[in-house]
């Protein structure tokens, strides 16, 4: 794994799914259709994939207030 912070994302308007590395401040934009109405998935947060994620961090995201 690189040393970067990639989040997966979800267009609201569309369903395309997508994987980036976000910046300070930049509204996230489709790649497909070019809404800016898309969701980042929270267990993704800071890996490429879910796989060095344990048990503990889907707890912690999942009872966040």
């Amino acid at each position: 794994m690189n040393d970067r912070f990639y989040s997966e994302f979800k267009c609201a308007q569309c369903g395309h799914r997508f994987s980036r590395v976000p910046w300070m401040n930049e509204n996230i934009q489709c790649p497909r259709c070019g809404s800016f109405f898309v969701e980042q998935n929270p267990y993704l947060l800071g890996t490429e994939s879910a796989e060095g994620l344990t048990e503990e961090d889907y707890y912690a995201v999942a009872l966040k207030p």
